[in-house]
């Protein structure tokens, strides 16, 4: 598993490249190992490897030869496990999809997560629920685009995105 891929250094996935081709690698002191016939990679990222987004700025371009060995396959967030992280907080669950739905509308910059949803949930009845939304959600969203998030928000009744409104 190759994970955040598109945050490795190009040389490394360069050496990669050849491993996966040839279905061997030279590794110093050991030699020449071969993959296993059922060997499988994959990789992971937070872009589709052309290079850095406005969220994810620190991204580099993936070179064409190796996007080549993969099959990209997007995956978005799973209901199951945000529910479980949530640790049964169904608010907390539907503001954070409502949120993510009013960023890609209005095309505010947001990250809104398996993390966001953990930390949030791990802060209930620590912290009131302006709090929550003040640091673990809307931490680095300034107070205007706060504003069209809210305005954009399907369920403005949610207990979370009234904290949004204030």
């Amino acid at each position: 598993m190759l994970d955040e891929m598109d945050a490795s250094c190009p040389d490394a996935l360069i050496c990669i490249n050849a491993a996966l081709a040839n279905g061997y690698f030279e590794f110093p002191g050991v030699g020449t190992v071969h993959a296993h016939k059922d060997f499988k990679i994959i990789a992971a990222g937070n872009t589709i490897g052309t290079g850095a987004t406005e969220q994810y700025n620190g991204r580099t371009k993936i070179d064409a030869a190796t996007l080549d060995r993969f099959v990209p396959i997007s995956v978005d967030y799973d209901a199951r496990v945000e529910n479980k992280l949530a640790a049964g907080n169904v608010d907390l669950v539907e503001f954070v999809r409502d949120l993510r739905r009013a960023a890609a509308k209005t095309g505010v910059s947001l990250v809104a997560g398996y993390r966001c949803i953990s930390k949030s949930a791990a802060l209930l009845g620590a912290f009131t629920d302006k709090q929550i939304v003040d640091s673990c959600i809307c931490g680095f969203v300034d107070t205007d685009e706060r504003r069209i998030l809210y305005g954009a928000l399907n369920n403005k009744d949610n207990r979370f995105a009234r904290c949004l409104a204030a």
